[in-house]
């Protein structure tokens, strides 16, 4: 039985790490149609890592060509696959209509699915979206809320933003 799973492991690794390691390799060369091609590889085997290297270079145009639309579409395989990284820059571009179509709703919940698993920045922008924005009701005690999980997470500034809507909250202020 171990030595199946060892075989499995190795497996795998040789599957997914392979072409995932050629790819940060050419980045790290600064060949980046060759990262392409070794991340598009084992981005294809569902490597999620890859997934969301290939979004980032999509968006900056970096050895393909800029496209925001297909900066969404790694995003989102990224995010399905477990990077939590490809949620929260997801989630960003609902907010902000980019590659795909302005959806606050949607852009909350992949903010949340990022905090809540340890991303801070979502925490961050969670507390900002319902403290801030116009696009949804105001509600300081969720801000508040996001604000310490970001605190929480070492996010310095969501410790100062907690403070602040705290005594915001304290006051009756809404």
């Amino acid at each position: 039985m171990k030595k199946i799973l060892l075989a499995t492991i190795v497996l795998v690794a040789v599957l997914f790490g392979g072409d995932y390691d050629k790819g940060m390799e050419a980045v790290n060369s600064g060949n980046y149609k060759q990262a392409v091609k070794f991340f598009q590889k084992a981005a294809d085997q569902g490597n999620a890592s890859a997934q969301y290297n290939l979004a980032i270079m999509c968006s900056k145009g970096l050895g393909m060509n800029k496209d925001n639309k297909k900066t969404a579409e790694y995003f989102i395989k990224s995010c399905n696959g477990g990077k939590i990284e490809g949620c929260a820059s997801l989630a960003y571009l609902y907010e902000e209509g980019v590659g795909v179509e302005k959806n606050i709703s949607k852009s909350i919940d992949f903010y949340k699915t990022s905090c809540n698993k340890g991303f801070a920045a979502s925490c961050l922008n969670l507390g900002t979206l319902y403290g801030s924005n116009e696009e949804i009701k105001k509600d300081l005690k969720l801000s508040a809320k996001y604000y310490k999980m970001a605190c929480e997470l070492g996010q310095k500034l969501g410790c100062q933003n907690y403070q602040f809507v705290n005594s915001m909250i304290e006051k009756g202020i809404k």
